[in-house]
């Protein structure tokens, strides 16, 4: 027996194909009861969406009805709204990604700073609602509040988790497996003293790197653990530095913050003679230091890849089981590290 078409559904239901057609999209202009009802009937009767058919019609639909102009928000900070244009900028890699793929799908990709609504996230989305906005993307907060989404109209999705508990899908580099990555290549060219100083910032994803060099730390034999160093606002100071070289000798120092290398230069301490160097965020190094490749830009491609799949399926408001997509970290030589 062949299997049932759009058409055999619609003559079933006493409906249009089209209307069918939304309806197992959950288009939101099918009610929620007659999407269920036609779904059901869907079901009882065995139809089966065929993927490559869905997919050339989707794209049929998008050469003959292109979203052009349709805003995509990206809503960060002030400060960092302020440093997107900056190329050096860590926060620019992430909305030059988004932006550029936004681009290719037909959305305008316009940044909206928190702080520019009083911090107040039901304002802000009550305005981005009443412009038709369909897709929030929340970028770095730099320690703002992030917000309830309860009741959000949006699909949405974040770079980096909003925090325990929040119920948002997001996206992020793999800290945890940049760590290890950066750890076997020191240890593949001989180091067993290896020191990590750690980010002044502090997010659930830089807790990652944390709790990845712990692991190493806790496998490692006593004689060679080099305890972590804290820094203080700023990063850690020259004096600190000393003293935590001075008492732990370390062969290698990994870390995301790349002033450490100025500030060694400024202790006297000479890189790759005196002591090898490992980034781990190698796309805001200087040319020619090793280090562990976040792949920012394709992290930004991918939270609108994201949000385009949720429009597309009108998954709105907070997410019943959140997804979490993590991009693979790659090394890059250089000659901090030597062979």
């Amino acid at each position: 027996m062949p299997a049932p078409t759009l058409r055999d559904i619609a003559r079933r239901a006493g409906v249009s194909a089209t209307t069918v057609s939304k309806a197992l999209r959950n288009h939101p202009k099918i009610s929620a009861t007659r999407r269920a009802e036609i779904a059901a009937l869907a079901e009882r009767m065995g139809y089966r969406r065929n993927p490559a058919l869905s997919a050339w019609m989707r794209h049929v639909r998008d050469l003959r009805r292109p979203a052009a102009g349709e805003t995509l928000a990206y809503v960060t900070s002030r400060s960092l709204a302020e440093t997107l244009r900056a190329r050096d900028a860590w926060a620019h890699r992430y909305h030059a990604g988004a932006r550029a793929l936004a681009e290719r799908l037909g959305f305008r990709c316009t940044t909206f700073a928190l702080e520019d609504h009083d911090e107040d996230w039901g304002r802000l989305f009550r305005m981005l609602h009443q412009r038709g906005v369909r897709g929030v993307a929340i970028g770095p907060l730099a320690g703002l509040a992030p917000p309830s989404v309860e009741a959000a109209p949006f699909s949405l999705a974040s770079i980096e988790s909003l925090g325990p508990g929040a119920a948002v899908d997001w996206v992020a580099t793999d800290h945890y497996r940049g760590m290890l990555l950066a750890v076997e290549e020191a240890k593949r060219r001989g180091h067993r003293r290896i020191g990590y100083i750690r980010s002044a910032i502090q997010t659930p994803e830089h807790e990652r790197w944390r709790a990845a060099f712990a692991l190493y730390l806790a496998d490692a034999p006593e004689a060679e653990r080099v305890p972590a160093l804290a820094p203080g606002v700023g990063g850690p100071s020259e004096a600190a530095l000393s003293e935590w070289l001075r008492r732990h000798e370390p062969t290698v120092i990994l870390s995301p913050d790349n002033a450490v290398l100025g500030r060694l230069r400024r202790i006297g301490v000479s890189v790759p003679r005196d002591l090898a160097y490992v980034t781990l965020d190698q796309e805001g190094a200087a040319a020619g230091v090793a280090g562990v490749k976040q792949h920012m830009e394709e992290v930004g491609a991918a939270l609108v890849r994201l949000l385009a799949m949720k429009i597309e399926l009108n998954e709105t408001g907070p997410a019943l089981v959140p997804r979490s997509l993590l991009l693979q970290p790659t090394w890059v030589e250089g000659r901090t590290l030597p062979g």
